[in-house]
């Protein structure tokens, strides 16, 4: 798989590259890269696949462990040499059960996403007023307000 990136302009006030730079010194292989990227769809159709078929790839997650596997096999069958897989320590968080509903005037089940490490809520759930803001800088000028017990 070709992987190449292209830097188009320099930041503002940046100086030339001279002669004896980073720059200059991978200019050639540079353009080898990006000349092989435009000609070559290998590199985009695995990464396609990376991404279509087998998906997000989160630590400790069995779609991460299918996407090794899936590599390993790519650079294998590319004809590379040394392929190996190694093992990794990595943080692996399993998802619990959430759920958020508003019980009052009407009961009914909300849509939500729990931060990933949050805290968990104890076996009662939690019950409190909502508080509505309609922005970040409206939810930084209420953080101090006192909260309806």
């Amino acid at each position: 798989m070709v992987i190449a990136a292209l830097m188009v302009g320099a930041p503002s006030g940046a100086q030339p590259a001279g002669p004896g730079s980073v720059t200059e010194a991978y200019r050639e292989t540079a353009a080898r890269l990006i000349g092989a990227a435009m000609v070559d769809r290998d590199g985009w159709a695995k990464l396609s696949y990376l991404t279509d078929r087998i998906g997000n790839r989160l630590s400790g997650s069995e779609a991460l462990e299918r996407a090794v596997v899936w590599a390993e096999q790519q650079m294998q069958a590319d004809g590379l040499a040394n392929v190996r897989v190694q093992p990794v320590m990595v943080p692996h968080r399993v998802r619990g059960n959430e759920s958020a509903e508003l019980v009052a005037p009407v009961r009914r089940r909300l849509a939500m996403l729990g931060l990933g490490h949050s805290v968990g809520t104890r076996e009662d759930g939690v019950t409190a007023e909502v508080v509505v803001v309609s922005s970040f800088e409206d939810l930084a000028a209420r953080a101090a307000d006192e909260v309806p017990p």
